[in-house]
């Protein structure tokens, strides 16, 4: 018993020596399993603005609830070409199935962040889609969990 008690302590300083720990927190990727991969891709305007869109989700234990979204451009067709983009997500809240829309402007240039915006979707285990609000898309659907 003493040695596991010693090799607890002993690792809890040696946490405390690399700046483990929720003082050092910030955002990182959202624990997920993920349907349909983690592109978005879209067509819309008649075809003009085609591309695909990076999604990624973060969070900071620091902040119970919160979930950041981040889309990047994967490429369009032009640049400045503009989508919609929805977010949804569900939980214990009236009327459980909440929507949001992003407003992005493509670009032709890869990595460019479109958009970084974060909400509240309540803690635990949740569903979430993000898909393209234009006639023809590839949504992306995560099964997350949120401290």
């Amino acid at each position: 018993m003493k040695t596991v008690l010693v090799a607890l302590c002993g690792m809890i300083a040696a946490a405390g020596l690399f700046g483990a720990g929720t003082a050092e927190a910030k955002m990182r990727e959202t624990p997920r399993i993920g349907v349909m991969g983690e592109e978005v891709w879209t067509v819309g305007n008649n075809g003009a603005c085609r591309g695909s869109i990076h999604a990624g989700l973060q969070n900071d234990p620091r902040r119970p609830g919160i979930a950041q979204v981040t889309l990047r451009s994967r490429g369009f067709t032009s640049d400045n070409c503009r989508a919609v983009i929805k977010f949804v997500f569900h939980n214990t809240v009236a009327p459980f199935n909440h929507e949001r829309f992003i407003s992005v402007r493509g670009t032709r240039k890869a990595g460019t962040v479109l958009a970084r915006k974060q909400y509240w979707i309540g803690s635990g285990v949740d569903l979430v889609s993000i898909t393209s609000n234009t006639p023809a898309s590839k949504g992306v659907s995560y099964y997350i969990a949120i401290p």
